[in-house]
């Protein structure tokens, strides 16, 4: 039997090398990782765990997410926001969700932080750029949710 397929945006991050490592596990699942360098250090350490593939590509190009997303039943989602930036990562984040829906995955994790400044009962000294990024796409993400989940099912995965 084939293991289902994951697609990873920031899939060489400190978060995601163990969230990939423990989905190839006991060939529970392949995964396709979008990495704008395939021969880099860590790419190379995902490659060596087996079924990963890599994909050269930025989650801020239509074509890639779009490349990326076929033929794969998942997607785990986390953006760079803190370098890419809160505008940047609130756009892709969306297009991300809409490109899989169209795609055809059966379900999209999306990597998150808490909303601190609407916690934070939008004070400003709680106002985090990338934190808010974040939390707002996770809410939106959830909400689309209540309107697609027939069609893709999401969840949040907030450190």
């Amino acid at each position: 039997m084939v293991p289902p397929k994951v697609f990873v945006i920031g899939g060489t991050g400190a978060q995601s090398i163990p969230t990939i490592r423990g989905l190839v596990k006991d060939n529970a699942y392949t995964c396709r990782v979008l990495t704008r360098d395939v021969n880099s250090s860590r790419a190379q350490q995902l490659l060596a765990l087996g079924n990963v593939e890599l994909r050269t590509g930025t989650f801020a190009s239509e074509k890639d997410l779009r490349s990326g997303f076929r033929g794969c039943e998942y997607a785990c989602i986390n953006i760079d926001g803190f370098n890419a930036g809160e505008k940047m990562e609130m756009f892709w984040a969306m297009r991300a969700y809409e490109v899989a829906l169209e795609e055809g995955v059966k379900f999209f994790v999306y990597g998150n932080l808490d909303y601190g400044y609407k916690l934070g009962g939008y004070d400003p000294q709680y106002r985090c750029g990338h934190y808010d990024g974040k939390g707002r796409m996770g809410e939106w993400i959830l909400r689309q949710n209540e309107d697609n989940d027939r069609q893709m099912g999401a969840a949040l995965f907030t450190t």
